[in-house]
């Protein structure tokens, strides 16, 4: 995580695997195989304390087979920080 503009914006990136079972009833009959995951995410502060921030994250997951298939998801949302805020 990296704080930007006075630590009112906050800019992250992830890296991560996983692996995907097909079930066996798949009539695509595709094979078991692993994935590669990459994600970036941007907080922005709405107050000036920073309790309450709007958030959007991207997450991209990539199969390692050939041909290679790609998942994509999105999120927002609104958090609010209880207590103190560095």
């Amino acid at each position: 995580m990296a704080p930007v503009a006075g630590a009112r914006l906050e800019l992250s990136v992830g890296l991560g695997g996983g692996y995907i079972w097909h079930p066996s009833i798949d009539f695509l009959d595709r094979p078991n195989q692993a994935l590669f995951q990459y994600s970036g995410k941007i907080a922005f502060a709405l107050d000036r304390l920073g309790r309450t921030r709007f958030t959007f994250a991207v997450r991209t997951w990539r199969d390692l087979g050939r041909p290679t298939e790609q998942w994509l998801s999105t999120t927002a949302g609104i958090s609010y920080a209880f207590g103190h805020v560095q």
